[in-house]
Protein backbone atom coordinates (compact mmCIF):
# COMPACT_ATOMS: atom_id res chain seq x y z
CA UNK A 1 0.00 0.00 0.00
CA UNK A 2 1.31 3.47 -0.91
CA UNK A 3 2.12 5.80 1.92
CA UNK A 4 0.17 9.06 1.76
CA UNK A 5 2.48 12.05 1.61
CA UNK A 6 1.21 15.00 3.60
CA UNK A 7 2.28 18.55 2.92
CA UNK A 8 2.86 21.22 5.49
CA UNK A 9 1.51 23.85 3.06
CA UNK A 10 -0.94 23.83 0.16
CA UNK A 11 0.53 22.75 -3.17
CA UNK A 12 2.00 25.87 -4.75
CA UNK A 13 3.04 26.70 -8.32
CA UNK A 14 4.47 29.99 -9.61
CA UNK A 15 4.46 31.32 -13.15
CA UNK A 16 7.69 31.23 -15.10
CA UNK A 17 6.64 34.31 -17.05
CA UNK A 18 6.45 37.76 -15.51
CA UNK A 19 3.14 39.60 -15.75
CA UNK A 20 2.19 43.24 -15.66
CA UNK A 21 3.48 46.69 -15.07
CA UNK A 22 5.05 45.77 -11.74
CA UNK A 23 6.68 42.51 -12.95
CA UNK A 24 4.66 40.32 -10.64
CA UNK A 25 4.51 36.53 -11.00
CA UNK A 26 1.23 34.69 -10.69
CA UNK A 27 1.14 32.30 -7.70
CA UNK A 28 -1.42 29.51 -7.56
CA UNK A 29 -2.08 27.36 -4.48
CA UNK A 30 -4.50 24.56 -3.77
CA UNK A 31 -4.43 22.01 -0.97
CA UNK A 32 -6.19 19.45 -3.20
CA UNK A 33 -3.49 19.36 -5.91
CA UNK A 34 -0.93 16.58 -5.93
CA UNK A 35 0.87 17.75 -9.09
CA UNK A 36 1.25 20.88 -11.19
CA UNK A 37 -1.99 21.36 -13.17
CA UNK A 38 -0.52 24.16 -15.29
CA UNK A 39 2.17 22.21 -17.14
CA UNK A 40 5.09 24.12 -18.63
CA UNK A 41 3.75 27.59 -17.74
CA UNK A 42 4.29 27.16 -13.99
CA UNK A 43 6.99 25.68 -11.77
CA UNK A 44 6.34 23.80 -8.53
CA UNK A 45 7.38 25.52 -5.31
CA UNK A 46 8.93 23.12 -2.76
CA UNK A 47 6.98 22.78 0.48
CA UNK A 48 9.67 24.51 2.54
CA UNK A 49 9.55 27.63 0.31
CA UNK A 50 5.77 28.05 0.01
CA UNK A 51 5.23 30.51 2.89
CA UNK A 52 8.23 32.64 1.84
CA UNK A 53 7.13 32.73 -1.82
CA UNK A 54 3.57 33.67 -0.78
CA UNK A 55 4.97 36.49 1.36
CA UNK A 56 6.49 38.10 -1.76
CA UNK A 57 3.01 38.40 -3.35
CA UNK A 58 4.67 37.38 -6.60
CA UNK A 59 7.32 40.11 -6.51
CA UNK A 60 10.34 37.82 -6.74
CA UNK A 61 12.98 36.47 -9.07
CA UNK A 62 13.07 32.69 -9.26
CA UNK A 63 15.74 30.18 -10.24
CA UNK A 64 14.54 26.87 -11.64
CA UNK A 65 16.05 23.38 -11.75
CA UNK A 66 17.60 22.12 -15.02
CA UNK A 67 14.25 20.77 -16.24
CA UNK A 68 12.51 24.06 -15.44
CA UNK A 69 9.87 22.27 -13.40
CA UNK A 70 10.70 23.26 -9.81
CA UNK A 71 11.89 26.38 -8.00
CA UNK A 72 15.40 25.92 -6.63
CA UNK A 73 15.78 29.37 -5.08
CA UNK A 74 14.20 32.79 -5.22
CA UNK A 75 15.00 36.36 -4.31
CA UNK A 76 12.25 38.60 -3.00
CA UNK A 77 11.91 42.06 -4.48
CA UNK A 78 10.45 45.12 -2.81
CA UNK A 79 6.69 45.19 -3.07
CA UNK A 80 5.82 48.53 -4.69
CA UNK A 81 3.43 50.95 -3.04
CA UNK A 82 0.39 51.20 -5.26
CA UNK A 83 -1.45 54.41 -4.41
CA UNK A 84 -5.13 54.02 -3.71
CA UNK A 85 -7.43 56.22 -5.68
CA UNK A 86 -9.46 58.49 -3.49
CA UNK A 87 -12.57 59.24 -5.47
CA UNK A 88 -15.85 60.71 -4.41
CA UNK A 89 -18.93 58.80 -5.52
CA UNK A 90 -20.43 60.28 -8.65
CA UNK A 91 -24.09 61.08 -9.12
CA UNK A 92 -24.38 57.91 -11.20
CA UNK A 93 -22.88 55.86 -8.35
CA UNK A 94 -25.39 57.34 -5.91
CA UNK A 95 -28.31 56.69 -8.26
CA UNK A 96 -27.19 53.09 -8.87
CA UNK A 97 -26.88 52.46 -5.13
CA UNK A 98 -30.34 53.90 -4.49
CA UNK A 99 -31.80 51.77 -7.30
CA UNK A 100 -30.23 48.60 -5.85
CA UNK A 101 -31.61 49.44 -2.42
CA UNK A 102 -35.05 50.16 -3.88
CA UNK A 103 -35.10 46.86 -5.82
CA UNK A 104 -33.95 44.98 -2.69
CA UNK A 105 -36.79 46.49 -0.65
CA UNK A 106 -39.35 45.66 -3.35
CA UNK A 107 -38.12 42.06 -3.47
CA UNK A 108 -38.37 41.75 0.32
CA UNK A 109 -41.89 43.24 0.20
CA UNK A 110 -42.94 40.76 -2.52
CA UNK A 111 -41.56 37.88 -0.46
CA UNK A 112 -43.45 39.11 2.59
CA UNK A 113 -40.33 39.59 4.66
Amino acid sequence: MDEIQTRQNPFCAISKAVFGEYSVRDIQTNAAWSENPYGDDYAVVPDDMVQDILATHGFCDIELNDEGTEVVSFKAREIPEIPEKETEPTAEDDAAAMLVDHEFRLTMLELGI
